[in-house]
């Protein structure tokens, strides 16, 4: 996808502030555009977010930068207002083509984005059976389901997207059939939650993944980082085994010397794996202070990249 695009409105996505409406944030009103071959989900409550540490951390390390302000007052952007939650997945498309497809939701400034597209001689605006579409290249595209939703992928998932949701008449998230079970039974109030479907295919691409079946779990990263996951496999013998050979790379981990130099050491101390039936439950936790530290650096390190 074309730079121009993908600058303008992904760079954003976990940089905005303000209050945000009761209903904001968990995702909930974004599934019903999710295509339903998505093999993976992660949505990312910035409503929630903002209110944590580790955001304003973030924040402060890319507001500084050229290209970030130049974004936002592009885009009409001042007050960081615009995103309550974004969900990001993975389409299950065909074995050599996945494909990226992002919903955004929030307060924007529709018709300001939209006459900075038109100003963009790469973007071209095409209407495809009645959704209007911002196109770059033969296939990327963004477009507006509503005032409050916004869509970037290949232009004919978008399409299609903006079609089923509007054609749905179950609950959101019952057209994605690989995940309905797995998003049932996830906690969407956290900061961070995933839902994933192993295919067979992946599974005969990666050997590690070859007993998986599903995988569910949350981030909580207002204090710290927490993780709580479940991974559901083929039987109670793999899930065992499993469980075993990641308290064996947890134990590892902690005694690296490398992990050590990082401050990652702590990390894979907290980590622990359990098995009970077929699943394998996986938990950790990072202390407050180690996880700051550890997200200035990596923020530092992305912001470069706008300057």
């Amino acid at each position: 996808m074309n730079r121009s695009l993908v600058s303008r409105l992904l760079v954003v996505l976990l940089l905005c502030m303000g209050a945000a409406p009761a209903w904001a944030g968990n995702g909930e009103a974004l599934l019903k555009y999710v295509p339903s071959s998505t093999r993976l989900i992660v949505n990312v409550n910035t409503a929630t977010l903002r209110a944590t540490r580790g955001y304003a951390i973030a924040l402060n390390a890319f507001k500084g930068t050229p290209k970030y302000n130049a974004t936002i007052k592009k885009l009409g952007f001042p007050d960081l207002n615009a995103f309550d939650t974004v969900m990001l997945t993975n389409i299950d498309a065909n074995e050599n083509d996945p494909q990226l497809f992002v919903a955004m939701e929030g307060r924007f400034d529709r018709k300001k984005i939209e006459s900075e597209f038109e100003l963009q001689k790469e973007i071209k605006k095409e209407v495809i059976d009645g959704v209007t579409c911002w196109v770059v290249g033969d296939r990327e595209a963004a477009t507006f389901a509503n005032d409050t939703t916004l869509l970037v992928g290949a232009k004919a998932a978008l399409v299609a997207s903006v079609k089923g949701a509007a054609a749905a008449t179950s609950a959101g998230g019952s057209r994605i059939t690989a995940l309905a079970s797995s998003i049932s039974r996830v906690d969407r109030n956290q900061e961070i939650w995933f839902a994933a479907s192993v295919s067979t295919r992946l599974q005969a691409r990666r050997a590690e993944l070859k007993t998986f079946r599903s995988m569910r779990g949350t981030f909580d990263i207002g204090s710290g980082l927490t993780l709580n996951a479940i991974a559901t496999l083929d039987s109670a013998a793999s899930a065992t085994a499993k469980a075993a050979d990641l308290t064996k790379q947890f134990s590892d981990g902690a005694a690296s010397k490398e992990m050590a130099a990082m401050g990652l050491n702590n990390i894979y101390q907290s980590m622990k794996a359990t098995a009970a039936g077929s699943d394998v439950t996986l938990t950790a936790s990072y202390p407050q202070a180690q996880w700051e530290n550890l997200l200035r650096t990596a923020t530092a390190v992305m912001a470069e990249e706008l300057r």
